[in-house]
């Protein structure tokens, strides 16, 4: 009787293990606490532009601090303008450049790298959403900076804990003569809106509430 009654005891922590809520890994063990409202101005630029070919990369002390992403935030559906593929992949890795709380769910911003179409680079700054048991719930593309040919095409963000505010921006660096050709460098770059989009923070999820689309906004830088 002693026997079975260990055996069934052992049994039952061995289910509580199995069926327990997931939690955080150590991946987000160093995460720093994002102050709210976040404008991405006050983030720091974790990147660099080679001037030669126009590629925008992760800085090497942010590069050496990335971590991959899982098989559960590669199946979230990312939302946003982003100019390559709606997902990420496990052998993307990325840097986390800090998290806030709201509402019981934890948001991640995390910047990585990607390629868009035409073999484009990309960097890419993502915000994640996660519930109590760590698990990923949606995921908005914040930012996709890229250069290409003629352009260059980056976003300015606003987060607070109920909204987020994107305007995307995208700038013509050169003069386009008669036939499409790609002519002379501009001395003053033409600076567009692209589009401007509102999304509601709800329950780990963003809601999409506002877009609007295309106007010139300013000359120069």
């Amino acid at each position: 009787m002693k026997t079975a009654s260990y055996s069934r005891t052992l049994l039952l922590i061995a289910l509580s293990f199995l069926c327990a809520p997931a939690v955080a890994d150590d991946r987000h063990a160093a995460s720093v606490a994002l102050r709210l409202p976040l404008l991405s101005s006050r983030i720091p630029k974790f990147y660099s532009e080679n001037p030669e070919t126009s590629e925008t990369r992760l800085l090497p002390e942010y590069r050496t601090h990335t971590v991959h992403f899982d098989a559960h935030e590669t199946a979230v559906s990312i939302k946003g303008d982003h100019f390559g593929k709606n997902t990420v992949d496990t052998d993307t890795a990325y840097y986390e450049a800090g998290h806030f709380e709201a509402g019981g769910y934890t948001y991640r911003l995390v910047v990585y790298e990607g390629i868009g179409e035409s073999d484009t680079p990309l960097l890419n700054t993502l915000l994640i959403g996660y519930d109590g048991a760590g698990g990923p719930t949606d995921a908005l593309l914040l930012d996709s900076r890229f250069s290409y040919e003629e352009m260059q095409k980056y976003s300015d963000f606003v987060i607070d804990p109920e909204t987020v505010h994107i305007d995307c921006y995208v700038i013509q660096t050169h003069d386009i003569v008669d036939g499409g050709e790609i002519g002379d460098r501009l001395e003053q770059p033409i600076k567009r809106l692209h589009s401007r989009k509102d999304y509601r923070i709800e329950n780990g999820r963003f809601i999409l509430i506002s877009p609007a689309e295309g106007r010139e906004v300013e000359h120069g830088n």
